[in-house]
């Protein structure tokens, strides 16, 4: 492999994991990234790094790379006010994932209206 094809290589890999990044839904599904999310939405108010990581047991480095990939998926922003770097979050993206469960509402309504008359039909019987 030459120093051309080397090159593009990187390219097409740092893009694909980029776009990768990007999408909410690569986001929310470390369990991590979860958690912040739901404690932003919690405490309705931007919160530093360190009180974020002060209720993980991993490094401070690591929530800030799991920070990152929420801010490169659009789902956080950060703001640094003097020394300290605030994360908000911007539940917008989250709409998303909303519009993406919502299709299967009324699949899981069948199931449970199928469910309710099994068992009621189950306790007639009895």
């Amino acid at each position: 492999m030459g120093q051309k094809d080397k090159d593009y290589y990187s390219i097409t890999y740092q893009t694909k994991t980029m776009k990768q990044r990007r999408d909410v839904f690569f986001a929310i599904a470390d369990e991590n990234r979860r958690a912040i999310l739901t404690m932003l939405a919690k405490e309705n108010k931007p919160l530093t790094v360190n009180t974020i990581a002060a209720d993980f047991d991993v490094s401070r480095e690591n929530i800030s790379k799991h920070i990152r990939v929420l801010s490169e998926s659009g789902l956080v922003s950060t703001n640094f006010i003097g020394r300290e770097n605030y994360v908000q979050l911007e539940a917008v993206r989250l709409a998303e994932v909303h519009n993406w469960i919502a299709t299967f509402e009324s699949f899981w309504k069948g199931k449970l209206h199928n469910l309710k008359k099994l068992v009621e039909s189950k306790n007639k019987k009895a």
